[in-house]
């Protein structure tokens, strides 16, 4: 379901989208929690309200990638509240549980020593993946996931695509 609210609550208009099962913690406008507090809306954009339907930005760690335009982190280039879908790809086995997927923001580019990882992380997902509201700013412009492939019971940084605002796990 999608609402357009003519004022978010800071003056402008602003797309949102209703998603039943989200339990994220209300934090307005980009999360706002329903009168019940049964699911939550996310704002995803809107004329100058603050969100973007689409994401740009640039693929990074690509060395050993299993497919072109695939890599280990994301750095955006635009910034505001996305809503963004993370899926996995036929053929990715993922250890079948509701925290199978992991989804970080950075204060700085992703890397081994995990510097400038902000934890704690934005959201758990299933093995099937699911959906996921991001408020990224010039200070947390950079995105990683996890995933707990078949066979192992830890969280490995896996290679993933963009299309759209899609994100598809594709390998490790």
């Amino acid at each position: 379901m999608f609402l357009v609210a003519g004022d978010n609550g800071t003056g402008f208009p602003s797309w949102y989208l209703y998603k039943q099962s989200a339990t994220d913690n209300e934090n307005l406008p980009s999360i706002v929690a329903s009168a019940d507090n049964v699911g939550r809306w996310f704002q995803f954009g809107g004329g100058n309200g603050g969100g973007s339907s689409i994401i740009s930005g640039n693929i990074l760690c690509t060395s050993g990638a299993p497919r072109n335009n695939s890599g280990k982190a994301f750095e955006f280039t635009s910034y505001g509240n996305f809503f963004l879908i993370i899926a996995v790809d036929n053929g990715v086995s993922l250890v079948s549980g509701s925290t199978s997927i992991i989804v970080h923001l950075w204060t700085q580019e992703p890397n081994v020593a995990q510097v400038g990882k902000i934890e704690p992380r934005i959201i758990a997902l299933p093995q099937t993946g699911g959906d996921v509201g991001v408020a990224i700013r010039s200070t947390n412009k950079w995105l990683t996931l996890g995933a707990k492939f078949t066979g192992t019971n830890f969280y490995d940084a896996p290679y993933f695509t963009i299309t759209g605002n899609t994100l598809t796990i594709v390998g490790r």
